[in-house]
C-alpha cells in the first residue's frame, strides 16, 4: 500500500473512531443524507424541465407542452423549500454533534485530566473548542453530502446511460477524473494538517500559559518578549495554512478543468448523435453539468479531510482517556464509614509511586487512627503532596498498600470518593462564578442555611462584610477578589460541606499571615475528623496531635 493510500485509510480511520460518540445522531444523519440528495435530484430536473421549455421554444418554435412548465414551476418552489429544510436539519444536526463530541470529551477529561503526566490546560482547551469544531462540520455536514453525492452518481448514470449512452460514459469519466486529480494532493494534505494543529495547540498554550502568568510578565517588565512569543506563535500557525491553501487552489483549478472538459466532451456527443432529439442535448448537457457541480464539491470536501484527521484523533485520544484513580465499582458491602473494623483511618505499607522520568518515590510507612490529627513534615520532593493526591483516589499506587479507612483504593466507588477524602490544597482552584456556586461543587443540592452555617464556622459569616452581594457575590478567576486567607477559608468551607471522614490540607496556610493562619488552624482544630495537614510552618504543626516526620 502506497502513502497515499495508507493516509486516505488512515484517516477516514480516525474519523470513524468517533463514531460510537455519535450513535444516537444515526437517524437524523441519515435524514440530512436523503434530504440533501432530493435536493440535488429537484435542481437536476429544474435544470433539465428548464433547458427543454428554451430549446422547444428556440429550435421547434412553439410553447413546450404544459408538463414541462408544470414540471419547471413546482422544481423551482419545491427547489428553495427543501434547500432550506437541509439547512435547518443539518444546523440541528450540527449542534447536537457538538454536544455529543464535547460531552463525551469532557467525560474523558473528567477520568483521565488528573494524571501524573500533567496535560497542559492549553492544549485541552484547543481540543475541546478547535478540534470539535472542525469536526462538527464534518460528521455534521460532510458526511451527508458525501453520501448524497455517491448516492446521486449511483441513480443518475443509469439514467443518463438510457438516454445516450456516449453522454453516460463521459460523465463517468469525469467522476473518475475528479478522483484522479484529487488522490494526489491528499497525503501533503494530511501532513500539512497535522503540522497546522500541532501549532495550534501550541499557540494555545502559549496563550494560556501567558494568561496565567500575567502578574509575573508586568513586574518583570517582559511585555515585549511575552508579546513577541505569541505573535512568533501565531505566525508559525500561518506558514501550514498558506501551504494548505495553495494545495487546495491547485486541486481546485484541477478540478475545474475536468468539469469543463467534460462540458466540451458533452457538447461534442450532442452535436455528433445522430439518434438523439436535437431538443434533448441542450437537456442532457445541464442535467449533467448540474450532475456534476454536486460531485465536484464532494471531491473536494474529501481533499480537505486530511487536515481533519489530526483533530480526529487528538479529540478521540481525549475521549478515551482513562482514569488513574477512582474506577467504577459496583457495590462495595456496608457503608464507607470513618474508620476500618481496626479504627485505623489511613494506612500506608510499602507504598511506591512514580512520576514519568522520576526516581521512584517511597512513602513512609504510617498509621493514622479515626480523629487523630496528624502533621506530616519533611524535605520538599519526598512525596508529601504525592500522599495527599493519593488518598483523593486520583492516583493509585505503582505498588504497596494503601488503606483508607480500612479499605483499598479500588474497594470505593468513584462516587464515594468525595465524602471519604477532602484535600485543600495551598492554591485550591476557586472558580469563576458565585460564592454559592463554589460552594456547591460537592452538594449541588445544599441550602442557602447550610452553607451560610458552613461559613459561619471557618469564619466567614456571609453577612460578615466580607461578601458584598452575600451568598451571590462573585469571586473572580481563581477567587481574585478574595484575599488569600479568605480564599483559603472558603476552600476549607467548602471540603467541609461534605464532612468527610479524612480531611487533607496540603500547604493551605503556607502563603498566609500569621493571624489568617491561626484562623484556619482553629477551624481544623474543631473538626470532627481524621486530618492531615501536610506543612513546612511550626506553628501550623504544634497544633496537631502529633507530627510525623519524613525523611530525606
Amino acid at each position: 500500500m502506497n502513502t497515499t493510500t495508507a493516509t486516505r485509510t488512515s484517516t477516514f480511520r480516525d474519523l470513524a473512531s468517533l463514531a460510537p460518540s455519535l450513535r444516537s445522531e444515526a437517524a437524523p444523519l441519515a435524514w440530512t443524507v436523503f434530504v440533501d440528495l432530493i435536493a440535488n435530484l429537484a435542481l437536476i430536473g429544474l435544470s433539465v424541465a428548464t433547458a427543454h421549455v428554451v430549446a422547444v421554444a428556440v429550435i421547434e418554435h412553439r410553447v413546450d407542452d404544459p408538463v414541462w412548465w408544470w414540471a419547471a414551476i413546482v422544481l423551482a418552489l419545491l427547489r428553495p423549500i427543501i434547500s432550506w429544510h437541509e439547512m435547518d436539519i443539518s444546523h440541528s444536526v450540527a449542534y447536537r454533534v457538538l454536544a455529543r463530541l464535547r460531552m463525551a470529551l469532557f467525560d474523558g477529561f473528567a477520568r483521565g485530566v488528573p494524571a501524573r503526566t500533567g496535560l497542559h490546560s492549553g492544549r485541552l482547551a484547543a481540543t475541546a473548542m478547535t478540534d470539535v469544531e472542525k469536526l462538527e462540520f464534518f460528521y455534521a455536514h460532510t458526511v451527508a453530502q458525501l453520501a448524497a453525492a455517491a448516492l446521486l452518481v449511483v441513480l443518475a448514470l443509469p439514467v443518463a446511460w438510457l438516454v445516450a449512452p456516449a453522454a453516460a460514459c463521459v460523465v463517468a469519466a469525469a467522476v473518475v477524473a475528479l478522483w484522479l486529480v484529487t488522490w494526489p494532493t491528499l497525503g501533503r494534505g494530511e501532513r500539512l494538517g497535522a503540522e497546522q494543529q500541532s501549532r495550534r495547540s501550541a499557540l494555545s498554550e502559549a496563550v494560556v500559559d501567558l494568561l496565567a502568568g500575567t502578574r509575573e510578565v508586568l513586574v518583570f517588565d517582559r511585555k515585549e518578549q511575552a508579546v513577541a512569543g505569541v505573535t512568533a506563535a501565531a505566525a508559525a500557525v500561518d506558514v501550514p495554512a498558506r501551504k494548505i491553501r495553495t494545495l487546495e487552489a491547485w486541486g481546485a483549478s484541477l478540478r475545474e478543468a475536468v468539469v469543463v472538459g467534460a462540458s466540451v466532451a458533452l457538447v461534442v456527443v450532442g452535436a455528433t448523435s445522430v439518434t438523439l432529439d436535437p431538443v434533448w442535448v441542450p437537456c442532457l448537457l445541464a442535467g449533467s453539468l448540474t450532475l456534476l457541480a454536486p460531485v465536484a464539491e464532494a471531491v473536494a470536501v474529501v481533499s480537505t479531510l486530511q487536515p481533519h484527521r489530526a483533530s480526529a484523533r487528538r479529540v478521540a485520544q481525549g475521549v478515551a482517556l482513562v482514569s488513574e484513580g477512582a474506577g467504577s465499582v459496583a457495590s462495595v458491602a456496608g457503608e464507607v464509614g470513618v474508620a476500618g473494623g481496626d479504627g485505623v483511618a489511613v494506612s500506608t505499607s510499602g507504598v511506591q509511586f512514580a512520576y514519568p522520568g522520576r526516581a521512584v518515590i517511597e512513602v513512609p510507612d504510617m498509621c493514622v487512627a479515626a480523629g487523630e490529627h496528624v502533621g506530616i513534615a519533611g524535605p520538599s520532593g519526598v512525596g508529601k503532596s504525592t500522599l495527599a493526591r493519593l488518598l483523593t483516589g486520583l492516583w493509585r499506587p505503582d505498588g504497596g498498600v494503601l488503606r483508607v479507612c480500612g479499605l483499598l483504593p479500588d474497594e470505593v466507588p468513584a462516587d464515594r470518593w468525595p465524602g471519604l477524602v477532602q484535600l485543600v490544597e495551598q492554591d485550591a482552584p476557586l472558580l469563576h462564578g458565585s460564592l454559592a456556586d463554589n460552594l456547591r461543587l460537592g452538594v449541588p443540592d445544599a441550602s442557602d442555611a447550610q452553607l451560610g452555617e458552613v461559613l459561619e464556622r471557618v469564619g466567614l459569616p456571609v453577612d460578615g462584610g466580607v461578601f458584598s452581594a452575600g451568598l451571590d457575590t462573585q469571586l473572580g478567576e481563581g477567587g481574585a477578589a478574595l484575599s488569600g486567607g479568605e480564599r483559603a477559608r472558603v476552600a476549607l468551607a467548602r471540603a467541609l460541606l461534605l464532612s468527610p471522614a479524612v480531611l487533607v490540607l496540603d500547604e493551605t496556610t503556607a502563603a498566609l499571615d500569621a493571624v489568617a493562619e491561626a484562623g484556619v488552624m482553629d477551624v481544623v482544630a474543631g473538626v470532627d475528623a481524621t486530618v492531615l495537614v501536610i506543612s513546612h510552618r511550626q506553628r501550623t504543626l504544634e497544633r496537631m496531635d502529633r507530627v510525623v516526620v519524613w525523611p530525606s
